[in-house]
């Protein structure tokens, strides 16, 4: 089997890549489970960086980021679509893993969300920095952190302060052992800000290099997801 075609067993009937497989026809499940944006957007840079990523799967995921985008001016993201049969809502209060997965996958995959994610930040501007909020309230994972907001600005194409590229570079430090959410959070991230700038270049080259020494991605992925899992399966070929 190649990636694509084990991949194809996680996507579920909105497009988004579930957690685990089922040993019934996924399509029919109700719906995802787990970060669905951020396991859906890790798909895309993987298989942008084996080379098999088409137009269909990009469009197979504007689709299906759009179904979770809330349509009120305070909310942000759902973690997954409405449910299919009744239209209930899933709101999470944790929210930066998925809208960082999303800026970093569409600005990695030439999508339009990172600019869509940029906007509607400074339009929900709270206490110095931005409020993601998906449920319309305030809490601390709502309240972007500055070196995430630096991720958001970089991929949106802007420029940044001085404070925000120090934070950056701060955050990205070093791999943690037995965190493989962190590392693979990290790596997504590094994946779009790379290039941009020779300090926080400097820092990722840093990371990269204790990561490679913990086994790489492909560890980390085995680690969070199994080694049955194709993110894990497929690790060594997209460090």
């Amino acid at each position: 089997m190649t990636y694509q075609s084990e991949m194809e067993l996680l996507i579920d009937a909105d497009g988004l890549v579930g957690l685990t497989k089922d040993p019934a026809d996924l399509r029919k499940t109700v719906w995802t489970s787990g970060n669905s944006l951020l396991e859906s957007y890790t798909d895309l840079i993987i298989r942008k960086k084996l080379n098999c990523l088409t137009n269909e799967d990009k469009k197979r995921m504007e689709a299906a980021t759009w179904k979770c985008w809330n349509r009120y001016p305070t909310r942000m993201f759902n973690k997954s679509p409405t449910k299919w049969n009744t239209g209930e809502e899933r709101l999470d209060q944790i929210t930066h893993d998925d809208v960082l997965g999303v800026s970093c996958g569409s600005k990695e995959c030439d999508l339009i969300f990172a600019q869509t994610i940029n906007a509607y930040g400074e339009a929900n501007r709270y206490w110095g920095s931005w409020l993601l909020s998906n449920t319309g309230k305030a809490y601390w994972d709502a309240w972007v952190k500055p070196w995430h907001l630096a991720v958001y600005k970089l991929n949106a194409g802007k420029t940044l302060s001085p404070i925000l590229k120090s934070a950056l570079i701060w955050w990205i430090g070093k791999p943690e052992k037995n965190n493989p959410e962190s590392n693979r959070l990290k790596w997504i991230v590094i994946q779009a800000v790379r290039g941009k700038n020779k300090k926080i270049d400097d820092q990722i080259d840093s990371f990269m290099r204790e990561l490679n020494l913990m086994g790489g991605i492909k560890e980390q992925f085995k680690q969070s997801k199994g080694e049955w899992h194709p993110f894990a399966k497929y690790g060594a070929f997209v460090n």
